[in-house]
């Protein structure tokens, strides 16, 4: 959708769904910190990174076993766990071949999570992520895993983001303008009228051309 179409608001309200009915959940963003690789995704490997400091060695090694070291450059605190700095050094591949050694050590962070109960992955304007979280998004949702993917875009420009709309599998849903009623209740909501001038409604949708984000900027 659009910017401010309420792809974000749409999305997190599916996660709230999803919580009530035990699945866990993690939120990224496309674009996170200083723009580093992998920045969406930082948010979620420190949910690790607490987990297994809350819940011991033990379970550090379940959910890391031998791939700590090859996530922990692009995630300080996963670095900090005393299972991972005991870990030796990985070897050193080419470019490819690291890459397609990270992507397996995420899929296989993703499998032992799911291990325990399903797993959702929001990623909030993935068109803004970098080409290395695209393709490790596309490997963990095609894994076969209790692991949903979900992911907003803009339409007019979703950049490297587009590819997984090509994946197996993914429901797209399209974020479209508000009508008439729909700016009408948004309205009345937001003012607490029961009845909002059908007037003012009319003016509203004609300025805000029915995006939500702007209907709110023009009533406050």
């Amino acid at each position: 959708g659009d910017s401010g179409a309420g792809k974000t608001r749409l999305a997190l309200e599916l996660c709230d769904m999803a919580r009530r009915a035990g699945v866990a959940v993690h939120v990224g963003l496309g674009v996170a910190g200083d723009g580093a690789p992998l920045g969406a995704l930082r948010p979620f490997m420190q949910e690790v990174a607490d987990a297994c400091r809350e819940r011991g060695e033990a379970e550090a090694r379940r959910l890391l076993g031998p791939w700590g070291k090859i996530l922990a450059p692009y995630e300080p605190s996963l670095d900090a766990l005393p299972t991972v700095r005991a870990e030796p050094e990985p070897e050193a591949l080419d470019a490819g071949a690291a890459q397609e050694r990270l992507a397996h050590a995420f899929t296989e962070l993703l499998r032992a999570l799911c291990d325990t109960e399903p797993r959702l992955l929001f990623v909030d304007d993935v068109h803004l992520a970098d080409a290395l979280t695209v393709q490790l998004l596309r490997r963990g949702a095609s894994a076969g895993l209790p692991f949903l993917l979900v992911a907003s875009m803009r339409a007019i420009d979703p950049g490297g983001a587009a590819e997984l709309l090509g994946m197996e599998g993914v429901a797209r849903c399209s974020v479209s303008a508000l009508d008439g009623k729909a700016v009408s209740v948004m309205l009345g909501d937001m003012l607490a009228l029961p009845e909002p001038p059908a007037a003012f409604s009319r003016f509203l949708l004609e300025q805000s051309e029915g995006n939500p984000m702007f209907v709110a900027e023009y009533l406050r």
